[in-house]
């Protein structure tokens, strides 16, 4: 008998999706910009890299750069 009214019972979720999208927007968007600042901080240190040498790297290592250029 009370399994019955458990059964019989309608539940209703109510969610403001205008809010949901405006979060969802939010947190997209956040996403790819730091995805995208973290690209670019990269390229301009291959860049750098490129240009200048390798600073701090062994002999070596600046020897096959210096091939591979």
């Amino acid at each position: 008998i009370m399994n019955s009214w458990v059964k019989l019972k309608r539940t209703f979720i109510v969610i403001d999706t205008c809010r949901i999208n405006i979060y969802a927007a939010i947190v997209t968007i956040s996403a790819a910009l730091l995805l995208e600042i973290v690209l670019l901080a990269m390229i301009l240190q291959l860049v750098n890299e490129i240009k200048h040498g390798m600073v701090n790297s062994s002999t070596a290592t600046k020897k096959y750069q210096a091939r591979a250029v």
